[in-house]
């Protein structure tokens, strides 16, 4: 269970890496770029395994920090064959 969640943590920060990231062939990342990647961390699935509740922090280049946020909307990530 904690390798599924821990794979599930990686999908997401590459689909969110990925339009940050994209069409840059050929480019340096910068460290403008660098802080436009959301970053998901603390990855916890729900009891019955059916759900993984995350923390995305977007960061604040002129307020130097990171802001976390929990989302609102719940999405269910996979499904068990029943």
């Amino acid at each position: 269970m904690k390798r599924t969640a821990a794979w599930l943590a990686v999908i997401l920060v590459l689909s969110l890496a990925g339009p940050a990231l994209s069409g840059a062939q050929g480019k340096t990342l910068t460290f403008d770029d660098f802080i436009m990647i959301k970053r998901v961390t603390d990855p916890q699935p729900s009891p019955d395994g059916r759900w993984i509740a995350f923390v995305v922090t977007v960061m604040d280049k002129e307020a130097n920090r990171g802001n976390s946020a929990s989302g609102s909307s719940q999405r269910q990530a996979a499904s068990r064959a029943a």
